[in-house]
């Protein structure tokens, strides 16, 4: 299987940072246990830019 360079954009603070992300509101909330297992696959296939809020309730895993 061929990879594939995710597109990234530039910040003011000259970090980069990748334009597709992976959102973590969901309902209803998994355990922690098989969010973090979920966390570890999509950091496993390169996921670096991951959607979170407090009202979301999965800082823990994160």
């Amino acid at each position: 299987m061929e990879t594939k360079k995710v597109h990234e954009v530039k910040l003011n603070s000259g970090e980069k940072m990748p334009m597709i992300g992976l959102g973590t509101a969901t309902s209803p909330l998994p355990s922690n246990e098989a969010l973090t297992s979920i966390l570890v696959d999509a950091m496993d296939i390169g996921y670096r830019h991951f959607d979170t809020a407090s009202i979301y309730g999965t800082e823990e895993p994160l």
